[in-house]
């Protein structure tokens, strides 16, 4: 009897460090739900290489308020994939620059373009400059604002561009939950408001 009182015991202070253990990594990443729009062929046969550079002038990702809620953010964000309503499943997790990276790549391959990881001398690039990422607290909401340029280089001599910002707010409720809801929102929809197949039309590929 004592025997399975200890083990029962053990079990039950093992189970209280692993949650603690999440508890405390919780706030090391930050979850960000990419929600992408249906999938198409539209550009099947298609290749491009594609590269994000954080471009930012001010690199701080939160104000002084929103700092407090993510004193242990360690810098990386956990990438979920999600279509409608699924929770979606993790992909892994990126710096900034890496975020981006592999959000687009899932976007430009659901609508059937090869992304390739060197480029060749017959595929065209898209370059994409990270201009604005900030979560910020006031008057008890939170704001997120993103903001970038994308590039699409194809044939010699032709460059088209787009430039896309927003925002959206939440309510602060308790915990960082508002927060990482309103950073996949206006994620989701500033990368779902990227037209790449009329981008890739301007640019004649």
């Amino acid at each position: 009897m004592q025997k399975k009182q200890r083990t029962a015991r053990l079990a039950g202070i093992g189970l209280v460090a692993l949650l603690l253990v999440a508890a405390c990594a919780s706030t090391a990443y930050i979850p960000v739900r990419y929600q992408l729009a249906p999938k198409a062929n539209a550009l099947k046969g298609k290749q491009i290489f594609l590269t994000v550079t954080d471009a930012r002038t001010d690199t701080r990702i939160f104000d002084e308020a929103a700092q407090q809620a993510f004193e242990g953010f360690n810098g990386y964000f956990a990438l979920s994939l999600a279509y409608g309503d699924e929770k979606g499943l993790v992909a892994g997790t990126y710096d900034l620059a890496g975020l981006f990276q592999e959000a687009l790549r899932y976007k430009l391959e659901n609508t059937g373009v090869e992304v390739l990881s060197q480029p060749h001398d017959a595929s065209a690039t898209m370059a994409v400059h990270l201009n604005e990422f900030r979560l910020s607290l006031s008057k008890n909401k939170w704001v997120a604002t993103v903001g970038y340029k994308v590039s699409l280089s194809g044939h010699p001599n032709t460059v088209v561009s787009e430039t896309i910002s927003g925002s959206a707010e939440r309510v602060k409720v308790v915990g960082s939950g508002a927060a990482e809801k309103v950073l996949g929102e206006i994620f989701s929809d500033s990368l779902n408001r990227l037209d790449v197949v009329a981008l890739f039309a301007k640019a004649g590929l």
